[in-house]
């Protein structure tokens, strides 16, 4: 087997792994497994851009949100929005939330401001034993039913969260390694590798366990800095591997000038009306852009109790 049996574009080997971020799918040809080889740093980049500052222990915990959420939605193919999301009480983080759809993505995070959080902070540090991953799956297709799934979080980490609901939940044997660093200028890049068994004639259970050993051998270096053919090619090389086309994951905002219009209205008319001035500007807190709007408008929407046109200034 040579090296040359992955195949990387020549435009991602241009870029370097800073400049996008990239999914790659891989089968084994003559073994019961398939996988993900993953890399997130623009994405959580852009998507905290326009947010307040961040403490690096929230990038980086949001950072593996991102990577899981990703594997997850993957292997469930739903062609509607999905999210992952943890929801926990009397801890230095209150909530975080990825959001997925198609090749896009976004972040978000409530968390104490006044917390004093190292960057070293664990996610035990962060929150509450109790909380769950909650799990929601939404469908195009309006007759088939969304859903949600509650994930027991493992204070030891996300990683062991995922790997634990394999277990238990999906119960097919997994693999899933995780790392993450902080560059110089505070930014997260974060990898993943991930493989699945699947029984078929091509192979047995053992001959999963196996290729999970070599799997072990990969260091959070190796994760980090190597791309998907060169990190494959080290821990697979005797094997026939195939590298689907690369997918790039992009951040992209789902904001909208009906949906505030709409969550000013849902005010009420009696607060609006103590309004001082005559026009309203809405900001999004993921993606910074703003829209305007004129009192009167939304207080007659209020009345008419009907779908009347936004009008909004951008």
């Amino acid at each position: 087997m040579t090296n040359d049996k992955f195949a990387v574009s020549a435009e991602q080997e241009l870029l370097g792994v800073a400049d996008r971020d990239s999914i790659y799918r891989f089968l084994f040809d003559v073994k019961p497994a398939q996988g993900l080889w993953l890399n997130i740093h623009k994405t959580l980049k852009d998507s905290l851009e326009h947010q307040s500052e961040y403490p690096v222990a929230i990038k980086k915990l949001l950072g593996e949100l991102l990577l899981v959420g990703s594997i997850l939605k993957h292997y469930l193919k739903t062609d509607g929005n999905f999210s992952l999301a943890i929801q926990s009480e009397n801890t230095p983080v209150k909530a975080l939330s990825v959001s997925l759809r198609d090749d896009t993505a976004r972040v978000v995070a409530y968390f104490d401001e006044n917390a004093n959080l190292s960057a070293e902070a664990t996610l035990e540090d962060l929150i509450n034993p109790e909380a769950n991953l909650i799990m929601s799956v939404y469908f195009d297709d309006r007759q088939v039913q969304p859903y949600q799934s509650i994930i027991r979080v493992n204070l030891n980490s996300i990683q062991d969260s995922i790997l634990d609901y394999y277990r238990q939940s999906v119960q097919i044997p997994a693999f899933l390694r995780i790392a993450s660093e902080v560059d110089v200028n505070g930014e997260v890049n974060a990898s993943g590798l991930f493989m699945q068994y699947i029984p078929d004639e091509s192979g047995t259970l053992d001959d999963f366990n196996g290729l999970a050993t070599l799997a072990y051998t990969l260091t959070d270096n190796e994760l980090l800095k190597l791309s998907a053919k060169d990190l494959l090619y080290r821990l697979f090389n005797q094997e026939e591997v195939t590298l689907a086309k690369e997918k790039e994951l992009k951040f992209q905002c789902t904001c909208s000038s009906e949906k505030y219009f709409k969550a000013i209205a849902s005010l009420g008319k009696e607060e609006l009306e103590s309004h001082p001035d005559e026009n309203i500007e809405a900001v999004c807190n993921c993606c910074g852009k703003k829209y305007h709007y004129e009192l009167k408008d939304i207080l007659e929407f209020i009345d008419s109790d009907a779908e009347n046109d936004i009008v909004a200034t951008k």
